[in-house]
This record gives C-alpha cells, sequence and structure tokens, in this order.
C-alpha cells in the first residue's frame, strides 16, 4: 500500500531585521502550472548513478554528458552500490567552488569532483531529480545548511520500477544561493536493480539554477518566493 503525505512549513519573516534563512517554496516538477520558469538555461549540476561500464559522478555547466567532462568512477560493481551513502552538494564562497561528494557508510571512502563557479552570477533555486525506473533510489536526511544555520529542506523521495518513476522538486529561494557558502546534504540509498546496467535508470541529480515567478512582475518577484510557503510529497513503498 503507497501512502502520500504533504509536509507543510511557514517561511522565514519577510520583514526580519536579520538576515534570515532562505525560504523555499517546493513543486513536484519545475512549476507545472508555468508559475515558475528558468530565467536562463544555465546550471551547476551533480550527477550519481548506478554505472557498471561507464562514469558513476558528474560536476558540469550542462545536463548532456560529453568526452571531457568532469566525471569520475565509484565502483563498476553492482553490489557496491548496495549500501546507505552520504551526499554533498557543498559550495565554498571564498574559493567560489562547488564540491559534489558521495561517502560509503562505513565513511571509509570519499568520492568528490569540484569545479570553479565564479562566473555563473545568481542562482534562486536547487533543482532535485531520482530516476528509479531500473531499481530504487531512497534519498533522505536532506539539509540545507548556511552561515544561518541548518534545517530540514525537502521530504524524503522514494522511487522505484512500477510505483514512481520520476520525481522533480524545485525549491526557489528568496536570496541569492551564492551569496554566502552552504551544504545541501542527505543520504542516498540504492538497491533492487533490474537491468545488469542501470545507468540513467537509477540516478540522483541535483543542480542549482535561476527561476523566475512568470506571474509577478521582475522587481516583485523576490518578494513572492519569500512570502510562500513550502509543500512537498513524501512516498513511501509498502
Amino acid at each position: 500500500m503507497h501512502t502520500t503525505r504533504i509536509a507543510v512549513a511557514l517561511a522565514m519573516s519577510a520583514g526580519s531585521a536579520v538576515l534570515a534563512q532562505p525560504s523555499f517554496t517546493f513543486f513536484n516538477g519545475f512549476s507545472p502550472d508555468g508559475s515558475i520558469v528558468s530565467a536562463r538555461d544555465a546550471r551547476v549540476e551533480a550527477r550519481v548513478k548506478v554505472d557498471r561500464f561507464n562514469w558513476d559522478m558528474r560536476l558540469e555547466s550542462d545536463s548532456f554528458p560529453n568526452a571531457g567532462d568532469n566525471t569520475r568512477g565509484v565502483s563498476n560493481n553492482l553490489s557496491f552500490f548496495q549500501q546507505t551513502f552520504a551526499f554533498s552538494y557543498a559550495f565554498d564562497l571564498g574559493s567560489q567552488e562547488i564540491t559534489w561528494s558521495l561517502t560509503t557508510q562505513d565513511g571509509s571512502q570519499t568520492f568528490a569532483l569540484t569545479q570553479d563557479v565564479s562566473g555563473f552570477g545568481e542562482a534562486d533555486a536547487i533543482e532535485i531529480f531520482t530516476n528509479g525506473s531500473r531499481g530504487f533510489v531512497d534519498i533522505e536526511n536532506l539539509t540545507f545548511t548556511n552561515a544561518d544555520g541548518s534545517f530540514d529542506m525537502f521530504p524524503n523521495l522514494d522511487v522505484a520500477p512500477g510505483f514512481d518513476t520520476f520525481e522533480r522538486f524545485v525549491a526557489a529561494s528568496d536570496q541569492n544561493l551564492l551569496a554566502s557558502s552552504f551544504d545541501l546534504s542527505g543520504n542516498i540509498t540504492f538497491g533492487g536493480f533490474t537491468s545488469n546496467n542501470p545507468n540513467e535508470g537509477v540516478k540522483l541529480t541535483i543542480k542549482i539554477r535561476d527561476a523566475v515567478d512568470s506571474t509577478v512582475p521582475a522587481p516583485a518577484a523576490a518578494a513572492a518566493f519569500g512570502a510562500a510557503g513550502l509543500f512537498g510529497a513524501r512516498r513511501r513503498r509498502a
């Protein structure tokens, strides 16, 4: 039996004199109603997938893998991935770099990629995309941390063949995410593979990008993000 739980939280007060944590609005897609759209195509995309013959991790400025991309191999052994990993998508303001890392359950191995984003400009949205068409992908304990503190950011995301093949969430912030260091971290578990090479059928993608509220004139767009609450869906398999 599958259940769906809607989680609701209040946004930070827009009138606070102290720099508040970013407030987020959650969508089951890059705005299904078209109200939130990408301002430009630029993004910094991190990906981890279960692949037996190729790279497993990627950190790039686009969604289309090419020769020479910033990638690395984790393991070509499917059994290696049947554990819970800690992951981190972190921006360091001082170095102007994003680091994408995956750490094994026992903490003995960490795999990481780093990319300079000094020329990226502003970003006010975080997009998370999962694919579980060839195995299950469970994402838990998603937490956003910056200089103002740490808070739970997303509900858990569980996807698997025959149930939810894809789940997509977008968080649109009322602040420029690259104005301070931050870390989006969590745990991910893979398993139940239905293919000898799951590849893009078992993966997690995280990206930052610009978002625009198309229903509000540009000067008021940031205020519209800040005034919104957040919603998300948590899905679990029986």
